[in-house]
């Protein structure tokens, strides 16, 4: 953080509050799937499934997760 050019109240609440938004949201959407997909892939790797196999297991984690919570956070 000492390389951080941010200064202190630099930013305004309604600055603050769409980050805040941005990057919760690409968090939920994106970040979800991604750990789920790797655990899949990992956990298949573990039980001898094979690469090709956990590949596409985390692919289709990645997928469905993606979707589940994009229509969870549309309201």
């Amino acid at each position: 953080m000492a390389e951080s050019d941010y200064v202190f109240g630099e930013m305004d609440v309604t600055e603050q509050k769409t980050t805040y938004e941005r990057v919760m949201g690409f968090g939920s959407r994106h970040g979800v799937g991604i750990s789920l997909g790797l655990s899949v892939f990992f956990t298949l790797l573990l039980i001898k499934s094979g690469l090709i196999a956990a590949f596409f297991g985390a692919l289709i984690t990645y997928i469905v997760t993606y979707f589940i919570v994009k229509m969870f956070f549309t309201h």
